[in-house]
């Protein structure tokens, strides 16, 4: 089996949420054992954290740190990297960049689930950031 990496702690909510969507999706899956599963919780200030993500200031700041989770993951016995906070999903190219792993867009998945079902409108609760992105 492999070993996920979660670059989370940036919501911890939704890291929290993330990681029990997979540990109960597995389950219902495969009930031999549980998955593998490595989360950094990115050290951010709370600061820094609405600086960048809310308004988007700072964000070369944060880029550098969310690269050293990923070579943590990487180093830890990851085999692929998620990150469930889509505000985050701006700096995934640079991410993928940095590691030997594969990177996982939910954006990607999301998108392409929703494609799959011919759906063209969708309301969205974001970050300004992830609104302004063009990501959905």
């Amino acid at each position: 089996m492999k070993t996920v990496g979660i670059i989370g702690g940036l919501g911890p909510e939704t890291t929290a949420e993330f990681y029990l969507a997979v540990m109960f999706g597995c389950a219902r899956i495969a009930k031999e054992h549980r998955p593998a599963i490595l989360t950094w919780s990115v050290p951010l200030s709370y600061e820094l954290e609405e600086a960048a993500l809310v308004r988007g200031a700072h964000v070369e700041q944060i880029l550098p740190i969310l690269t050293d989770a990923a070579k943590r993951l990487q180093a830890g016995g990851a085999d692929f990297l998620v990150m469930p906070c889509n505000t985050l999903h701006r700096f995934i190219e640079e991410i993928r960049a940095s590691v030997d792993i594969p990177v996982l867009s939910v954006v990607e998945a999301v998108v392409k689930f929703l494609d799959a079902r011919g759906v063209n409108d969708v309301g969205l609760i974001a970050t300004a950031i992830t609104l302004e992105s063009g990501f959905y």
